[in-house]
């Protein structure tokens, strides 16, 4: 589920979803983000549902409920070029804080993206462009963290009010991809559907 809620200064939308609901009905993640300006915050938690805890022999004593808060700011503003700003390319730049707390196993880090847009890269189409998710990350429990840097491409078409669009996600030898429409109502309300894959593992 997915609600914006847009006036001429500021937007704020908040994210609902719950993962792989047709096994669990516990898991999923939150997400709320505020844009004024150049400026954007979001916050973003992720509960992996509810887990046994057993000790070494299997016996059950409890439950516990692992989660990931994601805090970040972002800031993007034109491209310059011989100091007159240039309309048709936005860069972006993102900062995370990231939490994972699995019960026994924690770990925090730092993590930053970069990316560029593009209006009418080739007649109607824009393109984003983005590294994700570089930086540092404490070990857990004595073992480095992998950290999932991606490159992430995006596509979008806009017709008057709707917006057709693209993206791929894609780290190592792994990627994903999401497809969908976007509606704008007198720029007040946007209305979103879309279809996401795991290209590998569907």
């Amino acid at each position: 589920n997915n609600l914006n809620l847009i006036d001429s200064t500021s937007n704020v939308s908040f994210t609902n979803v719950k993962w792989l609901g047709n096994i669990v009905d516990d898991m999923g993640f939150n997400y709320i983000e505020f844009r004024k300006g150049k400026l954007d915050y979001s916050l973003l938690y992720f509960n992996y549902g509810e887990q046994n805890l057993a000790d070494e022999s299997g016996i059950i004593s409890g439950n516990f409920s692992p989660s990931t808060l994601v805090a970040s700011v972002g800031w993007g503003t034109n491209l310059l070029y011989k100091g007159e700003k240039v309309d048709s390319v936005a860069l972006g730049f993102r900062g995370k804080v990231v939490s994972h707390d699995l019960h026994t196993e924690k770990t925090d880090g730092m993590l930053f993206d970069v990316g560029i847009h593009m209006d009418d890269f080739w007649k109607k189409l824009d393109m984003d462009i983005m590294i994700a998710n570089f930086g540092i990350m404490t070990k857990m429990n004595g073992y480095e963290i992998e950290i999932p840097t991606s490159l992430n491409v995006g596509v979008k078409i806009p017709i008057n009010n709707w917006d057709i669009y693209n993206q791929w996600n894609i780290y190592s030898e792994y990627y994903t991809m999401g497809q969908g429409i976007s509606y704008n109502y007198k720029d007040m309300f946007w209305f979103r559907a879309g279809y996401f894959s795991d290209v590998d593992h569907q």
